[in-house]
């Protein structure tokens, strides 16, 4: 028996890292399945000094264990072969086999039609047709197979060579990355009544109401229920909410019951998974999954949106998820999914998925994704680009190859910059790399259920759609609310990259406990329910040492324990200004005040509150428009406005007057609401000055990374740029090793269009 590596996820110089045998691994590693290439492309990426790879390996029918073993032997025999000190995690991923539901029929989702298939994709599934039933997530048989599976393959793995290089597993959290089987008519059709979820609902609700069917029944309205009766609600019921696009808790428990139950099933599955792999390794492996997906993610009726339960779950080493997909074209920015600076605090790793689309992509990935054709140099930009933000960030990353062929990566010119990557990251782990940053964000997790976000809906329904929406704006009527999609994707990638600051990314717990790093400006994303607890806590730890709190559309509008369970008295108890409602479907768009100009230096009369960049990739299936296209309009339901005399007002609703935008000033805080759920960076960074936070560079045609070591910049104009630092220290360029300054606080580049560059604090060290 051979004797497996030690892997672990520990601090190092005030980050979470992988470490193997005591030794540092990432930022960089590689995720690749056999091919024409393999050998290769393997060999190639080796030469750059990766060591550590991901390999693929797909679970479905336990009966062929044997050929799953014998396909991960393939794996691992190649990349000895090729890369002979290579280190590798075994990436597993979960699908349905053709006789699962013959065997087990109440353990599959079941429609609300009664039917078990009319699945539009089985492709992705690896079945033959979409009638093949699909495993229900609530399914305890399922679950049973899977950790059997897992525990005998890595049982199996300890007893041979292959524990020499396997140091890690690796989940597709159920089926592929997403945690929902999405390819079905979400407009028509909605799941899941199988006995296996309507088990596992009567079981969540008695752990929710304490067995005490009296608080069921007050909680659903309904003096004749039961555990046993309660039911699973309709698409119909799914699609009414009580306040504008909201459920009123005291209305509309079962389907906030539901959505809970829901998510609760994937996080009990995926918490299985990996406490099998961790026992099984003795401990000795680490565990990680595809997980905290925040953005392009189904949060009602998926799988992800009761993330905190795993956040200190001690079998659990590292969450990941790819880069999104939207404006991540040259000049733009790739966004992480997650809020990392939670995961951090509870000493996580994550992995960022770096599908960096280069010159030489096959041309159906381009079209799939949306992503225009680049040049050569503009490939090695990105590839900089993409490193350089896990690099800052703290967090690890893996490159994919998607040429189908021939890997991309194998390009004698990237080669060279692969290597000084490799460099880059050995002397990094020498240095300070903790966080720098003055702003952060707040996203919530209970928020996440509290409103209908149709998004989801729109794009698959409207794939069926006869006579399909003819603009961005009736699709938005049709589909009414894109509230959450718009309050974390859109708003986290148009502009919060443009601050001249990275913005450090929290839960709402995790800087609500007064622990850990202070920051000078907070914005809240998303926090549409606030409890007692919160409220209070909200008031101990931030609403002091002059911090300015930014609160964007409908922040605190939900008081699940309060007299009102919501309305705007609950906004104006979290923001400090009074607010009004008007019960109308409207565009948040504002047009700022003389007040604006005058105390933030912003223009009078520019008008705010939409993404005006246009979508430079991707494809929207709302408006049907293939790139590139504009954002449709953010609309609010409820319109909150201000209504306090006591406040400045700095903007001002096209639609209806009345104020959206208003800033109050208290003896130790300033408050700020924005009645949108997305504001231009120039508003931002305005506030940001006002709150006393450092800006790198005052400029919004720059992404800006940054950590105490390292300051990266990504440009989309070609400029002067003026980066100042947080302290004085000699600057060096650390991809060609270029001396920049000695002994400055801040200096001038001139950086072209569409470039990255990458300046270390520690000069000394790079060599």
């Amino acid at each position: 028996m051979s004797q497996a590596r030690l892997a672990r996820v520990e601090m190092v110089n005030g980050i979470p890292a992988l470490t193997i045998d005591g030794k540092p691994y990432g930022p960089m590693s590689y995720q690749w399945a056999l091919g024409r290439d393999s050998a290769r492309q393997l060999k190639s990426i080796g030469e750059t000094g990766v060591k550590l790879y991901f390999l693929h390996i797909t679970l479905s029918d336990p009966e062929k264990l044997d050929e799953f073993m014998q396909k991960l032997r393939d794996h691992v025999r190649l990349l000895r072969e090729q890369v002979p000190d290579a280190v590798a995690i075994i990436w597993f991923m979960f699908t349905p086999y053709e006789t699962f539901g013959e065997k087990y029929p109440d353990e599959v989702i079941v429609f609300n039609d009664g039917r078990k298939g009319g699945w539009t994709r089985p492709d992705f599934m690896h079945v033959r047709d979409g009638e093949v039933p699909r495993y229900s997530f609530a399914s305890e048989v399922w679950k049973s197979e899977i950790c059997g599976m897992l525990r005998e393959i890595v049982r199996r793995i300890n007893e041979s060579d292959l524990a020499e290089t396997i140091v890690g597993y690796f989940f597709f959290s159920l089926c592929y990355e997403w945690s929902w089987f999405w390819d079905y008519d979400a407009a028509t059709r909605c799941m899941d009544y199988s006995p296996a979820m309507r088990a596992a609902f009567r079981n969540y609700l008695i752990e929710k109401y304490a067995g005490d069917v009296r608080r069921l029944r007050a909680a659903w309205r309904d003096e004749t229920l039961s555990f046993e009766t309660a039911a699973i609600p309709s698409l119909e019921r799914r699609n009414e909410t009580d306040y504008g696009v909201f459920w009123d808790p005291r209305r509309s428990a079962q389907v906030i019951d539901y959505a809970e139950c829901h998510a609760q099933v994937v996080t009990d599955k995926l918490a299985a998974f990996s406490k099998a792999c961790k026992e099984a390794s003795e401990g000795r492996a680490v565990v990680g999954s595809f997980w905290g997906y925040l953005q392009n993610q189904n949060f009602l009726w998926g799988g992800q949106a009761r993330f905190k339960a795993l956040m200190d779950w001690p079998y659990l080493d590292f969450w990941a998820a790819p880069y999104t997909y939207e404006n991540k074209a040259p000049g733009d920015y790739s966004s992480m999914r997650y809020l990392i600076k939670s995961l951090q605090k509870h000493g996580k790793l994550y992995f960022a998925e770096a599908d960096t689309f280069i010159f030489d992509t096959g041309k159906d990935s381009l079209r799939h994704h949306g992503f225009p054709q680049t040049t050569f140099e503009q490939s090695r930009e990105l590839l900089k680009r993409d490193y350089v933000y896990p690099l800052c960030e703290g967090t690890n990353s893996w490159w994919i190859d998607w040429s189908g062929g021939e890997s991309m990566y194998r390009q004698d010119g990237f080669k060279p910059l692969m290597a000084r990557m490799t460099q880059i990251t050995r002397a990094a782990y020498t240095m300070p790399m903790g966080g720098v940053s003055d702003v952060a964000a707040v996203v919530d997790q209970e928020s996440l259920l509290s409103c209908t976000d149709r998004r989801i809906v729109s794009n698959l329904a409207n794939k069926a759609l006869s006579e399909p929406a003819r603009t961005a704006e009736e699709a938005v009527r049709r589909f009414p609310s894109y509230l959450t999609y718009n309050a974390i994707d859109r708003f986290r990638i148009h502009e919060l990259p443009r601050l001249g600051t990275p913005v450090d990314f929290y839960e709402t717990d995790d800087v609500l406990d007064g622990r850990g790093r202070r920051h000078k400006m907070y914005i809240f994303l998303n926090n549409y329910v606030m409890d007692e607890m919160e409220r209070r806590r909200l008031d101990e730890t931030l609403k002091r040492d002059g911090n300015v709190l930014v609160f964007m559309y409908g922040a605190g509008l939900i008081r699940p324990d309060g007299a009102a369970s919501v309305g705007p008295e609950n906004v104006s108890a979290a923001t400090g200004i009074r607010m009004g409602a008007s019960m109308t479907d409207q565009r948040a768009r504002m047009r700022l005040t003389d007040e604006a100009a005058r105390l933030l230096g912003l223009t009078a009369g520019s008008e705010v509150g939409d993404f005006e960049r246009p979508i430079t990739s991707g494809f929207d299936y709302a408006s049907n428009s293939e790139i590139p296209f504009k954002p449709a309009p953010n609309r609010i339901n409820p319109a909150l406005y201000v209504d306090d005399p006591e406040a400045q007002v700095l903007g001002t609703y096209i639609e209806g007057g009345r104020p959206g935008f208003a800033i109050k000033r208290f003896d130790d805080w300033t408050s700020v609401y924005i009645g949108s759920p997305g504001i231009q960076a120039e508003v931002l960074r305005a506030l940001a000055r006002l709150a006393g936070a450092h800006l790198y560079i005052d400029d919004g045609d720059v992404i800006v990374y940054a950590n105490e070591s390292f300051i990266g910049v990504h440009t989309e104009r070609e400029a002067d740029y003026e980066i100042r630092l947080k302290r004085r220290a000699d600057v060096c360029e650390a991809f060609d090793g270029h001396p920049v300054a000695r002994d400055v606080d801040r200096f001038v580049e001139h950086i072209p269009a569409q470039t990255t560059r990458l300046y270390c604090l520690h000069p000394d060290q790079m060599k």
